[in-house]
């Protein structure tokens, strides 16, 4: 059984921020969830990227996570962790070159 989260406690929570426009937009209606997460968890590393000078001749910040991590944190097989980025890259959320991942900012324009 868990414990109640204390309020001394808060701030030590660490946690990984999906954007709410992939789960509220139609336009990201049919990306899955895993698909989401993986997302933010993309967008939480890009600033130790930058920091560890992930940044290509463009100026483009780029992510190194190899497939077997993704394998590992999601508890996955490696064809899902592929599947998985092929979907981000479909949508135009990240773009994949050997082994860096261009995590892409998007904007959702106004629907309706």
């Amino acid at each position: 059984m868990f414990n109640y989260l204390l309020e001394s406690e808060a701030d030590d929570l660490l946690v990984y921020v999906v954007p709410k426009k992939l789960f509220s937009s139609p336009r990201f209606s049919s990306l899955t969830a895993e698909s989401k997460v993986l997302y933010g968890i993309l967008l939480d590393m890009v600033d130790q990227a930058v920091d560890e000078g992930c940044v290509d001749e463009s100026d483009h910040v780029y992510v190194l996570y190899p497939i077997t991590a993704i394998c590992r944190d999601f508890c996955c097989t490696s064809e899902k962790a592929a599947l998985m980025l092929k979907e981000l890259e479909q949508f135009g959320l990240v773009f994949t070159a050997q082994e860096r991942i261009y995590v892409k900012n998007f904007k959702v324009e106004r629907e309706g």
